[in-house]
C-alpha cells in the first residue's frame, strides 16, 4: 500500500490505493469491531469524533438518515447525512451487536476511545494512513 506524507498534518493512502485499502477495512471490520467506525466514517466523510461519538438516538435505518447534531459538528449545525450503501450496511451490523446507546461502544458505556480506533489498521495488520488522513 502506498501511504503519503500529507501536504499538511495527515499521512494518507494514495489516491489510487484507497480502493483497496478501504475493501480491506470493510473485511476486517467484521471481525475487528475498532475497525468498525473507519468503515462508516470513510463512505460518509465523517470526521473521527463524529463518527466515534454517533449515538443510535441520531440514526434512522427506516428513513436511512443520520442526523449528527450541530453540537459535535464543527459548522454548529445539525448535519443529515444519507448513508451509502456502505455506511448502512455498517450500521445495519452494528445494530446486530448494540449494546447500549453508542453505535460504536467502547469497553465502559461510553463511546470507543481515539486511540483505539486510531490504532485499529495497525492492529490489523496493515496501515491505512491517519484516520483523518
Amino acid at each position: 500500500m502506498a501511504i503519503v506524507a500529507g501536504d499538511q498534518h495527515h499521512r494518507r493512502v494514495a489516491v489510487d490505493a484507497a480502493p483497496a485499502v478501504f475493501r480491506k477495512i470493510v473485511e476486517a471490520a467484521a471481525n475487528k469491531p475498532t475497525l468498525a467506525p473507519w468503515a462508516f466514517m470513510i463512505p460518509t466523510a465523517a470526521r473521527p469524533s463524529e463518527a466515534l461519538k454517533t449515538k443510535w438516538e441520531e440514526i434512522d435505518l427506516g428513513k436511512e438518515l443520520w442526523t449528527c447534531p450541530g453540537a459535535r459538528m464543527k459548522t454548529g449545525k445539525d448535519h443529515v447525512v444519507p448513508p451509502s450503501g456502505a455506511a448502512l450496511a455498517v450500521l445495519r451490523r452494528q445494530a446486530e451487536v448494540r449494546t447500549g446507546d453508542y453505535v460504536f461502544p467502547g469497553r465502559s458505556s461510553g463511546a470507543m476511545s481515539y486511540s483505539n480506533f486510531a490504532d485499529a489498521a495497525t492492529q490489523a495488520g496493515f496501515d491505512a494512513g491517519a484516520p483523518h488522513g
